[in-house]
């Protein structure tokens, strides 16, 4: 007797199962290497402050957004791009599918609760800038080249670094736009405490615009000639200013400032 045709189930070729397109998010440890790094697909890294080299974090990745929990806590997000493939890498290279995406993480695609306080991280540029999606925000010399944490809380942004409040300013960025921010998370920790005051000095501007505060010749420039000013000293920088104003900012050269006197001179 003639068998007629039989129907074969096609099986996917080896390396594209079903399976390979489930995985939506890949979790790992990583040691905070020597140089700061924890290694990502595409050539791509995460750097670190030298306080947390040799640490072990748990690094969770999905197809745009990372996350890194050091002892649990959620300690910096970031809004990177990935690909299947990436996500393969890393299961090849000891990951594992990923669970629920931690606690803190912050979606563009859902409305921020009215009481959410929002952070990010940024780098300020040379001109002392950060860029906020469309928004740059001047933060100040003093920050330059400093990385910083962005605290949104209602109207107000608190600029964060070293573990210290550095800086409070108006908020730039309107509540609903903050979850889409590039890196934004939760706030799961409390407002650090802010430095303590900056030591002042007061000095009289010369007729050639100068004056010396702690060895160190500062020109604020002849249109404030004769005037008398209040030198802010911070940690890497003088700041001048008439009355309220700042007027000049000038970089602290060689070791910090320990003695000075405060008279007018």
């Amino acid at each position: 007797m003639g068998v007629g045709p039989v129907a074969l189930e096609v099986l996917p070729p080896p390396g594209s199962s079903e399976e390979s397109t489930l995985i939506q998010a890949v979790e790992f440890e990583g040691v905070i290497s020597p140089g700061r790094h924890v290694t990502l697909p595409q050539g791509q890294s995460l750097k670190f402050s030298t306080t947390l080299v040799g640490r072990t974090v748990t690094v969770w990745v999905s197809h745009r957004t990372v996350h890194v929990l050091l002892d649990g806590q959620l300690i910096r997000t970031r809004s990177m791009a990935f690909t299947d493939a990436d996500l393969q890498w890393l299961i090849m290279r000891g990951g594992r599918p990923g669970g629920p995406e931690p606690r803190g993480g912050v979606s563009a695609d859902k409305p921020l609760a009215p009481a959410t306080v929002v952070e990010v991280e940024r780098k300020a540029s040379k001109d002392g800038m950060v860029s906020l999606g469309q928004t740059s925000v001047a933060l100040g010399s003093e920050l330059i080249g400093k990385r910083v944490t962005l605290r949104f809380d209602g109207s107000m942004m608190y600029v964060i670094h070293a573990g210290l409040l550095v800086k409070t300013l108006p908020a730039p960025i309107p509540h609903q736009r903050r979850a889409r921010l590039t890196g934004a998370r939760v706030a799961t920790t409390p407002l650090p405490a802010p430095p303590s005051q900056p030591r002042r000095a007061i000095r009289r501007v010369g007729a050639d615009g100068t004056f010396v505060v702690a060895r160190q010749k500062l020109r604020p420039g002849i249109a404030h000639a004769g005037k008398t000013v209040t030198v802010v000293i911070e940690e890497t920088c003088f700041r001048v200013l008439d009355g309220e104003v700042e007027i000049s900012s000038h970089p602290l050269k060689g070791n910090p400032v320990t003695r000075y006197r405060a008279d007018a001179r």
